[in-house]
């Protein structure tokens, strides 16, 4: 069966949403950080409420029955996790 474009992208995507979540899993491991400790941070570092379980349905991400992380909240982890650019944490 042939593959169109659009369903090779969206499956593209999925894929490049996951390897989000695996990288904020792996970030927060690598810290030895709760998530309870990762949410506090966010909100005063950067002025942003995240749920515990808001946060732990961010690391699962959509394939694991969780959401993807929306780009808005990309600059507060960026902050959290000691990177200077947004977009520098990404895989």
């Amino acid at each position: 069966m042939k593959t169109t474009k659009s369903k090779r992208a969206k499956k593209n995507a999925v894929a490049y949403g996951q390897q989000v979540s695996d990288q904020l899993r792996s970030l927060r491991h690598a810290r030895s950080l709760s998530v309870q400790a990762v949410c506090n941070a966010c909100e005063s570092l950067a002025g942003v409420r995240v749920p515990p379980t808001t946060w732990y349905r961010y690391e699962a991400g959509r394939a694991g029955g969780g959401s993807d992380v929306p780009a808005d909240l990309y600059p507060a982890i960026a902050l959290v996790f000691g990177y200077q650019n947004p977009a520098a944490w990404l895989p």
